[in-house]
Formats: C-alpha cells, structure tokens, sequence
C-alpha cells in the first residue's frame, strides 16, 4: 500500500465565537482582539464582522497573506504581525487612516511586498519591518511626515536615502545587522553618502561606549571652527551637530554653535550613527 502524500498543514481554524473571547479593552480604553500564536495559516474572515476593533495582533501565525478585505478595519491604530510568513502587504491598508504603528517585523517582505498606498498613513508614528528581505528603502516613507520610529534592523539595505533620515518627527532609527555601504576614501568626494554625527549624553552609552567615543578638548575646538566656517570640512563630518532636548533632537544651526554651547554640553560626545548600531534600541537621528 503506497504510503498517503503529506498535504500542506490546514492550520487551525478560528470561529466568530472564539474571536470574540479574545476580544479585551485595554488600560487605555482601545478594543484590542489578540489573535497571537493561534497556529493560523490563513487570515480568519470571521474577524472581518468585528470592524470597530481599534488594535490587532495577528502575531507569531503562519500567515502567508493578509486580505484587502483588511481595509473594513477602519478604527484601526495598532496592526501587529510579526512572526508570519508574509511576503506583501494588502494595498487596502491605505486606507486605515487612523493606523499609529504597524509592527511587520520577522517576516519573508521584499521592497515589491510594500505597497504604494503606505504614503497615505499620514498618522503612522512607529514602523517596524526589521528582519525581512528589504534590499532597498522605498522613497515613500519620506511621505510619513509623523513617523516617530522605524526599524529596519537585519534586511539587505546597502544605504538609507536622505529624504527617509531627514523625516522631520523621526527620533529613533534602527539599522543594525545590515551591509550598509562603506566609502571608500579615494570615492569619498564622489560619494552622496553623508556620515552623520550626533551629540549624545554620557548617561545614554555604556562604559566601554562612552571610553571609546569620547571626544578630547581639542577635538571640540576644531568642531568650533567647523561652525565657525560653514565651508570647512573635519573627518568627513557634514551634517550640522545637534544638541539633546528633553527626549527631541534639535538641530543647532552652526552660526549659533558658540563655545557656550560645548560647556553647557559637556557630559555629551560625539558619535558616529553608524557606530551607535550596536545600541539597537538606542539610536538617534535628528
């Protein structure tokens, strides 16, 4: 007797009744349904009756897709997916323009899986799609004006376009586990790629960090001049230096960057962003 073909796991299945007992409000008041490690391989339509649910965790699944049919959720501010096996995202989600964060991370998403109508998530405030396959940043995020945070840690990015780090609101930026681009010295007055530098509080870095970057007394006197000069350039640095408020960085425009200013930031260094990656959750970008 031959021996039966194994068939490709159905997946559990996912009734509107049981949905619903894992249907909660949370803390803050939110309709939060966490569908997390339910052993799903396909979407549940059964949760396309609960349209008023405000966060979703569709997490740690074997979802291989999600529908368009996702546009219905239309009070939707926190999409969790993370831990699928998704290669694009649904064009509908354009239209949840109520999202704040969607989390994508640890899926199979290439840059062709990011759909155009992500420029329309005018509210997006935090955007993780780390450890996927993205070998390009797409230049649609520059259209994410109140985006906060965006992790792009371990995927195949080689550079990170300017118009994406001068994201006005963006404060943490999290590239780590990627081979980014190295300029070579002899390209370097060829090469559009900048090497920015940022002042970052002692209390901000660990000891081995903080011995490491600290920058000497005469090292900030030729930052002054760099100020003082706008056409000067100093070891490649070629963004403006700025300065730590509260939990914002601001930029400082060198015309203001007096001496007064190093000595009321005295327990702050210059760092290297690309050094910083090895603090996964501590990057800074202006």
């Amino acid at each position: 007797m031959a021996p039966k073909k194994k068939g490709k796991a159905k997946g559990a299945r996912l009734t509107l009744k049981a949905a619903k007992r894992q249907l909660v409000v949370t803390s803050e008041g939110k309709l939060h349904l966490n569908l997390s490690h339910m052993g799903l391989i396909t979407f549940p339509k059964c949760i396309l009756q609960m349209k008023d649910i405000e966060e979703l965790d569709l997490s740690r699944n074997g979802l291989e897709m999600l529908p368009e049919t996702v546009g219905v959720f239309m009070q939707l501010q926190q999409l969790n997916v993370h831990s699928n096996q998704l290669q694009r995202l649904p064009n509908s989600l354009g239209k949840l323009r109520k999202l704040i964060g969607i989390n994508a991370s640890n899926n199979k998403l290439t840059v062709n899986g990011l759909p155009e109508e992500i420029r329309d998530l005018k509210s997006l405030r935090s955007l993780n799609l780390g450890m996927n396959a993205l070998e390009i940043v797409p230049r649609l995020f520059a259209s994410l004006t109140k985006l906060e945070e965006l992790s792009l840690f371990d995927n195949q990015l080689r550079k990170l376009p300017e118009s994406v780090a001068a994201l006005p609101n963006l404060k943490r930026l999290n590239m780590k586990g990627n081979p980014l681009d190295v300029t070579d010295e002899n390209e370097q007055e060829e090469s559009t790629v900048e090497k920015y530098y940022f002042v970052v509080h002692h209390s901000e870095l660990c000891e081995e960090c903080l011995e490491h970057f600290l920058i000497s007394k005469a090292h900030h006197k030729q930052l002054l001049r760099l100020g003082q000069d706008e056409e000067a350039q100093l070891n490649g640095v070629t963004s403006e230096p700025t300065t730590q408020s509260g939990s914002s960085i601001e930029a400082m425009p060198q015309s203001e960057w007096k001496d007064d200013d190093l000595q009321e930031h005295q327990d702050e260094t210059l760092v290297r962003v690309d050094d910083l990656q090895e603090h996964q959750d501590e990057t800074l970008v202006s």
